[in-house]
């Protein structure tokens, strides 16, 4: 048997035990709950956080790459050039290479935002796995817990003394201690 499987056993068999509220369920739903609406905020703020670079992307070739390119370009062409005939095959191979150069940047952000979602959607499965777990175990120790003491209060009807279910309190106890001083030692090897 695995290591995370006992201690998964372990945690149900005392969580089944320990004394959990009924609203421990509520609260665990609530922190589900809570974190969803995390996850859709972490998302909408990664949106947000590369619109806004993307926004800086055309300004900075708009206000600074588009300008220094055409004034390169102007230090290049003769004085002999033909600017009127000329122009059209200018503006064409300037924008050419103003698009080239926006693309790959958007490229690039498209990618790192991708990559960041990839990572924060990943993660959220994984929690969701946890937390659905995590609250179908707590919804089963309440059961029990609720089941046990219906058990134990049907006994003390039954035989009219109390000191058969201190008697099966007692050696639940017992079974609990040895239980955890067994895994301690098992998980310590």
């Amino acid at each position: 048997m695995k290591a995370s499987s006992l201690i998964f056993i372990v945690i149900f068999m005392f969580s089944a035990c320990a004394t959990l509220p009924v609203s421990t369920k509520t609260l665990t739903k609530e922190v589900i709950t809570e974190a969803n609406d995390m996850h859709k905020l972490n998302i909408y703020l990664v949106n947000t956080l590369f619109e806004e670079r993307m926004q800086r992307v055309d300004t900075f070739i708009k206000n600074k790459y588009m300008p220094k390119l055409i004034s390169e370009y102007q230090q290049l062409l003769p004085d002999t050039l033909d600017y009127k005939k000329e122009l059209p095959n200018i503006i064409t191979s300037i924008i050419l290479i103003i698009n080239q150069k926006k693309d790959s940047l958007e490229r690039i952000l498209k990618n790192q935002r991708l990559q960041i979602t990839n990572q924060l959607n990943t993660n959220f499965i994984l929690y969701s796995k946890a937390t659905t777990s995590l609250q179908g175990i707590i919804n089963s120790a309440i059961k029990l817990k609720v089941e046990d003491v219906n058990a134990l209060n049907s006994i003390e009807k039954i035989t009219g003394t109390t000191s058969l279910v201190e008697d099966i309190k007692s050696k639940e106890a017992t079974f609990l201690n040895k239980t955890e001083k067994y895994l301690d030692t098992f998980l310590k090897k």
